[in-house]
């Protein structure tokens, strides 16, 4: 086999080849820039169509909103109670307390975590404590009791498996 010629037992793809006339056409030729222009004015022209159609929806749903005329008669619309303008007092009144009770609410929050890792760190000692006291109880000839070890290790193993 030699360089650049497709194996003969390969995949059927043909090598490719330049056509010349082809290549003339597209660039010389002004029936095909014509039919490239056409096809890029008729995807602009889809496009403004459908974008205006969108607008012209979006403007329907809105005379649909608040158009009263299309409300059945004897028909009350419903009215949300108008909310009270605050005067500029009330309103740094209301900011100050909300950042006081948020400020709270983080001091309560740090305040919990401490009060738990307090109660952890002495939950973990009094464990601690149980199980140095257990290895280091001797005899009074001062022979390791081994009770204590056995109890220790049962305790690991029935941890382990639950």
């Amino acid at each position: 086999m030699s360089e650049g010629r497709p194996a003969e037992g390969g995949k059927g793809e043909k090598p490719f080849v330049f056509d010349k006339t082809k290549y003339r056409q597209k660039k010389y030729s002004h029936s095909h820039k014509l039919n490239d222009w056409k096809k890029g004015h008729k995807l602009e022209a889809e496009r403004k169509y459908k974008k205006l159609l969108r607008r012209e929806e979006k403007k329907e749903t809105f005379k649909q909103k608040s158009n009263p005329n299309l409300e059945p008669l004897g028909a009350k619309p419903e009215q949300t109670p108008a909310k009270r303008q605050l005067s500029g007092m009330n309103k740094a009144k209301n900011s100050y307390e909300e950042k006081v009770k948020a400020k709270q609410k983080a001091a309560d929050e740090v305040r919990k975590n401490q009060e738990d890792k307090v109660a952890a760190v002495k939950k973990y000692k009094e464990k601690k404590a149980a199980k140095n006291a257990a290895l280091r109880a001797v005899t009074r000839r001062g022979q390791p009791v081994m009770a204590g070890r056995m109890e220790l290790l049962l305790q690991q193993i029935q941890q382990e498996t639950s």
